[in-house]
Formats: C-alpha cells, sequence, structure tokens
C-alpha cells in the first residue's frame, strides 16, 4: 500500500466520504493518506483513506475518479487543495 504525508488546505474544500457513507468536508490539516486500490465504497473505484479526517472519529476516504482536484493523483495541480509533503512509512 502506498501512503504519503499530505497537507489539506483551506480552499477549495476536499470533500470524502465516512465509514458509513456520507459525504464530509475533509478538515484543513496534514493527514496520513493511504492510496486503497478497493475501499470497499460500491463502484467509487481507487481512493485515498485520509487517516483521522473524520471529526466524528475514523478516516474520510476521497475517490479520485469522483473528484477533479485530485483525478490525477498523485500528479497534482497547483491550484488542488491537496500538497503532498512527502511519503508516509
Amino acid at each position: 500500500m502506498q501512503c504519503y504525508k499530505v497537507r489539506v488546505k483551506d480552499e477549495p474544500p476536499l470533500v470524502g466520504y465516512s465509514a458509513d457513507g456520507r459525504s464530509r468536508v475533509v478538515p484543513p490539516g496534514e493527514y496520513a493518506v493511504h492510496v486503497l486500490a478497493r475501499p470497499g465504497f460500491g463502484d467509487m473505484g481507487p481512493a485515498l483513506r485520509f487517516i483521522g479526517a473524520d471529526q466524528r472519529g475514523g478516516d474520510l476516504h476521497v475517490a479520485p475518479a469522483l473528484t477533479q482536484a485530485v483525478r490525477d493523483w498523485p500528479r497534482l495541480s497547483p491550484r488542488s487543495p491537496i500538497e503532498i509533503i512527502g511519503e508516509a512509512g
């Protein structure tokens, strides 16, 4: 599994999905991100798991196929709401 350390910026908002399938905004901050081939969320395809990003407890998943801002992960536009800081062990 690939792991990255990222910083989520204030704008534009990045929307992910919680374990119960609810849409949630990923709060600004630094996170470990795991790249998952099959996250278990129906037809989302591969996903990025933001560890500890759900303020209710748990992780949030962002699907590059459904989210323009991260569609070309890990090649991100300077306007992307995510900045890759480095690889996480």
